[in-house]
């Protein structure tokens, strides 16, 4: 299986966007127009997908996703806040990939909508399409994508932090402020030889 187009609808700065896939792929821009969007609802349709799949429930609580670029799950629509009803706002992200199966190559899709819950504070996530592509996408074990925000601009100092205080920094997008903290939490679980050898 290969992926080759990735598509956004209504997430953060991005009204619709479709892009192609390459080996390397390089997003360019100015400040402020949507890179990190693109990024964000990725890594966020994929932690939404997992948590889903942890739970087995269509919706779930917000504190459940694995990943989430804001503490208000429903301001991360475009324009206005993801609603409940299927008439308003909702962000669709869908996956294409090219799967070759006894020598016959087949274009399959798969899309994570993501929408407000009916209760307070609740995601709403419709998964739909092939389900060898979507068992990709929501392994827990092995992660479909891993997004490391902000690690430029490390600070020439850094005061140890509980683990709590580490894993919300990483959450909300500020792992360089605690990256000698990150470092030494996986020291400390010894897998640091780990990490290493899948960077390498």
């Amino acid at each position: 299986m290969k992926l080759k187009k990735i598509s956004v609808t209504s997430f953060k700065k991005i009204a619709e966007l479709e892009i192609e896939l390459h080996a390397l792929n390089l997003v360019i821009g100015a400040n402020n127009s949507g890179k990190s969007s693109l990024l964000q609802a990725i890594h966020t349709a994929v932690s939404a997908a997992q948590s889903q799949t942890e739970v087995g429930s269509t919706t779930f609580a917000e504190e459940i996703l694995r990943y989430s670029p804001s503490s208000q799950f429903a301001s991360l629509s475009h324009g206005s806040s993801f609603g409940n009803r299927k008439n308003q706002n909702r962000a669709t992200i869908k996956f294409t990939a090219d799967q070759t199966v006894d020598n016959i190559n087949e274009e399959i899709e798969y899309t994570i909508e993501m929408y407000k819950g009916r209760n307070e504070r609740n995601v709403g996530i419709n998964r739909s399409g092939h389900q060898r592509l979507g068992n990709s996408i929501s392994s827990i074990e092995n992660p479909f994508s891993i997004y490391v925000p902000g690690l430029a601009g490390i600070p020439h100092f850094e005061e140890f932090r509980a683990s709590p205080v580490v894993l919300r920094k990483l959450a909300g997008g500020e792992a360089n402020l605690v990256l000698r903290n990150i470092i030494w939490q996986i020291t400390k679980q010894e897998k640091l030889g780990e990490l290493i050898s899948n960077l390498n």
